[in-house]
């Protein structure tokens, strides 16, 4: 064999390497981007469902704080209390069951 032919041989050998070598390179940030992708996506659901969440706690504060001014609103019939405080017992309970808070509505004052 030549030397020009050994040349040839060595430089196709090392171009079939080199091009196997960039394509396990190109998979793996390929598979990594993947992977990170997938990542963020699932911490993107993360933080929606939690924002989700205290934007709900938000809006039940709100309905609690509004339902316990027509508790104490001298105005108020019986009946819209007694509403209310019911109302302030179903939000109790979501808080309870939703959330986990562990509220005892026998031992906080929520009138």
């Amino acid at each position: 064999m030549t030397n020009t032919k050994k040349t040839i041989c060595f430089l196709s050998i090392l171009a079939l390497f080199i091009g196997g070598a960039y394509g396990c390179i190109k998979f793996k940030e390929h598979i990594h981007k993947r992977e990170t992708g997938v990542y963020f996506l699932e911490r993107s659901k993360k933080l929606e469902e939690y924002g989700n969440r205290a934007a709900k706690l938000t809006e039940l504060q709100q309905e609690i704080d509004e339902l316990q001014a027509v508790i104490h609103d001298p105005a108020s019939s019986e009946s819209d209390v007694r509403e209310a405080k019911s109302r302030i017992e179903e939000i109790v309970e979501i808080l309870n069951d939703e959330y986990d808070a562990g509220i005892d509505i026998e031992t906080i004052d929520l009138w």
